[in-house]
């Protein structure tokens, strides 16, 4: 499989403009898994239904939504595991 890096990029930076927008809510670090996850439940139906008017706009944005919830989720996921990994023990110990 080919990866189209512009596809990627053009992505990235709908998903940041979410996040730009919905920047008042102030991160998702303070937030459960299973807050983020409903949030991604809150997203799918509509999404759905965008899929079936063929709403191009809501399309993208459910999408960079969802992708953003999912982000987040493996985000606090990964700087939980960072914070359970023991430390490497510096050099000459």
């Amino acid at each position: 499989m080919a990866i189209h890096r512009g596809s990627l990029d053009w992505f990235r930076q709908r998903m940041l403009d979410e996040l730009e927008f919905n920047n008042h809510k102030n991160g998702w670090h303070h937030l459960s898994t299973k807050t983020l996850t409903d949030g991604i439940d809150k997203q799918w139906f509509p999404l759905l239904d965008a899929i079936k008017t063929n709403d191009t706009e809501s399309i993208i944005s459910r999408c960079a939504n969802l992708a953003n919830f999912a982000m987040m989720v493996a985000d606090n996921a990964h700087r939980k595991q960072k914070s359970l990994t023991p430390a490497a023990p510096e050099k000459g110990e």
